[in-house]
């Protein structure tokens, strides 16, 4: 029976063979230093797998959600003014250099 450590997700960054294959990306949080986060599990040679963007912060992108959904401005600034909804400031947008950037017009599937 084949059997191997499982790791905690506390215990990734640590790992020697995540970091030997380089598959650890350091990913930006709203408010917070980077993380270290795995990356995909597997590899192309059409593709470079990696941040494409940072993650968005609480309530980032709520107005333009709420209007999507057909909601008029004076109707998602009423919900904002009740607390019903959080509309949060922008998370910093930074991508480490150390992200690799996708290739343009390449989809992954």
């Amino acid at each position: 029976m084949p059997y191997a450590p499982v790791n905690r997700p506390d215990q990734l960054p640590a790992d020697p063979h995540l970091n030997a294959v380089e598959q650890l990306i350091p990913t930006p949080l709203p408010g917070k230093a980077p993380a270290p986060l795995p990356k995909l599990p597997y590899r192309s040679s059409a593709y470079t797998f990696g941040l494409q963007r940072a993650a968005p912060g609480v309530g980032e992108h709520t107005r333009e959600v709420l209007a999507e959904a057909g909601l008029s401005a004076a109707e998602i600034e009423a919900l904002v003014t009740e607390q019903a909804v959080l509309a949060g400031a922008p998370a910093a947008s930074d991508i480490p250099e150390s992200a690799p950037a996708a290739p343009q017009g390449r989809e992954t599937r």
